[in-house]
């Protein structure tokens, strides 16, 4: 982010991408067999599925860049690599954003 502004880029969204389906309501119980699967502690991978990781790593890129999240914990969407600069960009140009400036993921 640092470096893309001192090139003089305006920085319209940052954020990274996720890995586990999203499930907000996610239980250790619930992900048990998969996290052994995966040689994993069911908690951790809770942390993964359920976003609180998620939330947790873009509010320390808020903070430490000044971008806010766009809305209430953010947009998430479903989208791939390919298609995030279609997507994470204000709704004027064809996207979800209200604003540029902005962390989500």
């Amino acid at each position: 982010i640092e470096f893309a502004s001192a090139l003089g880029y305006t920085i319209v969204s940052a954020g990274k991408g996720k890995n586990n389906p999203l499930n907000h309501d996610a239980v250790p119980d619930d992900y048990r067999a998969e996290a052994l699967r995966r040689n994993m502690n069911p908690r951790m991978l809770v942390e993964f599925v359920d976003g609180s990781k998620t939330m947790v790593e873009m509010c320390a890129i808020a903070n430490a860049t000044g971008l806010v999240p766009d809305i209430a914990g953010m947009h998430g969407p479903k989208a791939n690599r390919d298609e995030l600069a279609k997507v994470l960009i204000p709704r004027a140009d064809g996207g979800i954003l209200s604003r540029k400036g902005v962390v989500d993921y």
